[in-house]
């Protein structure tokens, strides 16, 4: 599924992706703010290395099309994320993150949580919106 805003034209699950990002942080960092520390820095390196890891499995997952042209490697728009990758990727920075700064740990864990459960239902409606039942 494609969403088109005027001449871009985007695959939803990158939209997702970005929602996940966009509100996990925000989550995120409002947590830390009410417990009075600063968590941004953290929230960064876990989703850095979340998309890091998740693109470099799904290019590694399909090599022999990123050979012939390897200038596409870093072109999100070919919906190439492993999703499942990238949230393993994040659950294992944000806990050696959360065991390492107590301080922000409740607020690394909750942005975890929040990104995993926005990604999920915006998938979810992904699939409600692309599935069509037939009318009996």
């Amino acid at each position: 599924m494609t969403v088109t805003l005027g001449p871009l034209a985007l695959p939803a699950q990158l939209l997702v992706a970005f929602a996940t990002i966009i509100l996990g942080s925000a989550i995120g960092n409002r947590v830390a703010a009410r417990r009075g520390v600063k968590a941004e820095s953290s929230l960064w390196l876990i989703i850095a290395g979340a998309i890091l890891v998740a693109r470099i499995v799904f290019v590694a997952r399909y090599w022999p099309l990123y050979a012939e042209e390897p200038w596409r490697l870093p072109d999100l728009r070919d919906g190439g994320l492993a999703p499942v990758a990238g949230f393993a990727a994040a659950v294992i920075i944000g806990a050696i993150l959360a065991w390492r700064k107590a301080d922000q740990r409740a607020a690394i864990v909750i942005a975890v949580w929040s990104g995993l459960f926005i990604w999920i239902a915006g998938n979810g409606l992904i699939r409600m919106a692309t599935e069509r039942q037939a009318l009996p």
